[in-house]
């Protein structure tokens, strides 16, 4: 601490005669603006800061760690599209892997909420509806849309949808459909290739021009859960004295896990179903012999995963 300041002073004794000479950057060498956090290209979200690089190795790719969402400022819940304007306001957070989220949950880095806006939600039933999917329901794959199109001098409906909150680009399920409809089949939505949330919007068109609209926000979800067994470990062996195994699971979804189902040997039903973590059950122990366990993970939207088979032995203690 002593050392520091006496060699700084005696440093700039000795150069005080010196010119000023600034760091020449080697050839091959190239300077960029990356986002802070990620070193990647910066976005209107982000920070930034100037780097080096040598020629070929900068970022290519844009930052996605600053994320806007936008958040009903009376609830705290994220905002949809029947969200009253007013309640919107647009707020940055830094999304960072999913495996870095223990040491986002360590270090108190604010995460949006995982609720969506109830306020104003349109409910089932009229003329014009749809009644399935739910709002703010799951879906995946190939999602039959029912509903009622049934109004006074109707002359045809359209279905579409669209990413996110905004209409900004409305893609067709069913157009220039003149066959009313209740409570029946209004379209097959092809949502395998799509993820996250969407809007659906049915609009039902008079005669006279005039029309009706209602929308629907719902979550496409066909990411498969995963699943594993933390405990038993494979192989095991366990004393029949100890009267249960506890199974212990891991599962984890990118939208919503619903349950993971606990299964032994070739059983075609679980002797366990838990809906909340930790996932842990007990299995009775009824004698000695070899078992096999398993786990199953099945999201929200139906997607599944089993995880691998743990085989363990149940011995007589010595």
């Amino acid at each position: 601490k002593g050392a520091a300041p006496i060699w700084h002073a005696l440093m700039s004794w000795a150069l005080q005669a010196e010119p000023v000479q600034t760091w020449p950057e080697p050839p091959g060498m190239i300077e960029r603006p990356v986002c802070d956090i990620s070193g990647l290209l910066p976005t209107p979200l982000c920070p930034t800061v100037s780097e080096w690089f040598i020629v070929g190795t900068e970022p290519v790719l844009y930052d996605n760690i600053y994320q806007e969402f936008a958040i009903n400022r009376e609830n705290g819940r994220l905002a949809t599209i029947n969200t009253p304007p007013d309640l919107i306001e647009r707020k940055i957070y830094k999304i960072y892997p999913e495996a870095a989220a223990d040491w986002v949950r360590e270090n108190d880095i604010e995460q949006p909420p995982t609720e969506y806006d109830t306020i104003n939600v349109p409910q089932p039933g009229g003329d014009v509806a749809i009644l399935s999917p739910r709002p703010f329901g799951y879906v995946r794959g190939q999602a039959l849309i029912s509903g009622t199109v049934n109004l006074d001098g109707f002359a045809f409906y359209r279905l579409a949808y669209f990413e996110g909150l905004s209409p900004t680009d409305l893609r067709t399920i069913a157009d220039n459909v003149t066959a009313p409809v209740t409570n029946g089949p209004l379209g097959v939505w092809d949502a395998e290739n799509l993820n996250g949330l969407y809007t659906l919007l049915l609009t039902a068109v008079r005669q006279d021009g005039s029309f009706e609209e209602v929308s629907l926000p719902v979550t496409v979800d066909n990411t498969p859960p995963s699943a594993e067994i933390l405990f038993p470990l494979p192989d095991q062996q366990i004393f029949t004295d100890e009267e249960w195994v506890i199974v212990q699971a891991q599962a984890s979804d990118d939208q919503s896990l619903a349950r993971v189902e606990f299964y032994v040997d070739n059983a075609g039903v679980p002797f366990a179903i838990s809906t909340v973590p930790p996932f842990t059950e007990k299995w009775t122990i009824r004698g000695a012999g070899c078992h096999t366990f398993r786990v199953v993970a099945v999201d929200a939207a139906g997607n599944e995963t089993e995880g691998t088979a743990v085989p363990v032995c149940l011995v007589e203690r010595p």
